[in-house]
């Protein structure tokens, strides 16, 4: 257990960490109505992860917590880097934007009420990703390589009317498959958008990414229901564990990359079947 300068005891993880990208706050805050005077740290998931949030002071009774990754949070208000070693457990507050910020323990070591996405990691949970990490490798392989041979294809394209995917092969053969977008990465920003949250991407091609929003708010895992726009991530790697997180809860039997100039969208896919027999087959 390390002691931070202001002498509050710290057990979360650090500021910077990339398996804890997020916060909560209020949309007020994110359009630039209101300002930040009020930030809280409780003991969030596992090990420390999340518990951050970043309030305007209004009432929140109302109004349903929004995520922000921490980069975007600090772009909006570079002033919020001064209370980001702020321990677990403590608080921090100030009148006004730019103001002196004034730091507390919770009384009794209470910690704040958590927003409903905020509340520890169940058995449940940790069931969940352990589940779908180990199953992403196995669906990917067979995806790619064994049964639907992806990498090989001639060609694919995408009915986006019917939302349905073809894909092609030198011998004659084809597969179809019902398509769902799961989100969209840029490799230049290192940005991620759930295609729930984009304007781009239709309701019925969309409706699967609900799902695993879903999954965010039952198992407090706030990266899965960041709305707003794009977001930070720290790389490629987290593209995986999304499309994992994605294909388990939809019960998908894999996920396609459908690269662009500046954007790369992923596509999940349900009830693959061949559809023309070729010369292999």
């Amino acid at each position: 257990m390390a002691l931070s300068e202001n002498g509050g005891t710290s057990t979360g993880r650090n500021w910077d960490d990339p398996d804890d990208i997020a916060v909560a706050t209020t949309q007020e805050v994110i359009d630039g109505k209101l300002p930040v005077v009020f930030v809280s740290r409780d003991s969030g998931c596992v090990d420390g992860m999340g518990g951050w949030q970043f309030l305007d002071g209004a009432p929140t009774d109302d109004r349903p917590p929004t995520c922000v990754a921490k980069e975007e949070l600090l772009r909006l208000d570079p002033t919020l880097a001064e209370v980001t070693d702020l321990p677990v457990g403590w608080y921090a507050e100030r009148e006004i934007k730019g103001g002196p910020w004034k730091r507390a323990p919770f009384p009794n070591g209470e910690e704040p009420a958590a927003a409903d996405f905020d509340t520890p990691l169940s058995p449940e949970a940790d069931k969940f990703l352990a589940e779908a990490c180990a199953e992403y490798e196995a669906k990917r392989e067979a995806l790619e390589e064994g049964e639907w041979r992806l990498t090989s294809c001639a060609g694919w394209d995408l009915d986006d009317v019917n939302a349905v995917v073809t894909v092609r092969f030198e011998d004659g053969s084809e597969w179809q498959a019902d398509a769902q977008f799961l989100g969209s990465y840029s490799e230049a920003d290192k940005s991620w958008q759930w295609a729930w949250d984009s304007p781009d991407i239709g309701e019925h091609l969309s409706k699967d990414s609900l799902i695993v929003r879903e999954s965010g708010e039952r198992f407090g895992l706030r990266y899965l229901v960041m709305g707003g726009g794009c977001f930070s991530i720290p790389g490629p790697d987290t593209v995986q564990y999304f499309c994992a997180i994605g294909m388990k809860a939809t019960d998908s039997m894999g996920v396609m990359e459908a690269g662009a100039e500046d954007m790369a969208g992923f596509i999940m896919l349900k009830n693959l079947r061949w559809t023309r027999s070729g010369t292999s087959l």
